[in-house]
């Protein structure tokens, strides 16, 4: 079973997109946990509105003294606290995924099970997911993960 765990804050113009990309890699028992940090935009219309039982919504309210930073993390760990999957996979509100992400990844982690985890490249895009050209500071980024 595999659980994906997002996180959200005021995601839903990315969510649509996002949802499509990972749910058409999953199979009829794996879940999608969203765990949102009281959003005011349309995320939990959006995410209500894709009808799939496959996704899980909770919310989570972040204590209004803490940092940005601070509240994602444990937004995610709220998600990860419902998450039932053998393999769980972290992703931002606003990331696509490439079409077989979820097929690579496990594949790799079943041929090997030395590894506890495993992080994907990232590409760089526009709102439009335009390739955009990133300078990244030396020794920032593996081209070969």
């Amino acid at each position: 079973m595999i659980s994906v765990c997002i996180a959200t804050y005021n995601g839903g113009k990315f969510l649509g997109e996002q949802l499509q990309s990972i749910l058409c890699q999953l199979g009829k028992d794996d879940e999608v946990i969203i765990s949102d940090d009281g959003s005011t935009d349309n995320t939990y219309l959006l995410v209500m509105s894709i009808q799939d039982n496959r996704i899980k919504f909770y919310k989570h309210k972040s204590d209004s003294f803490l940092l940005p930073h601070e509240k994602a993390t444990l937004n995610f760990e709220n998600a990860l606290k419902y998450a039932k999957g053998d393999y769980i996979f972290l992703s931002d509100q606003d990331d696509v995924w490439e079409k077989n992400k979820i097929e690579l990844m496990t594949k790799e982690l079943e041929k090997n099970s030395k590894i506890k985890s495993i992080n994907a490249a990232v590409k760089y895009v526009d709102s439009r997911l335009n390739p955009l050209e990133v300078k990244l500071k030396p020794n920032f980024y593996n081209e070969n993960l």
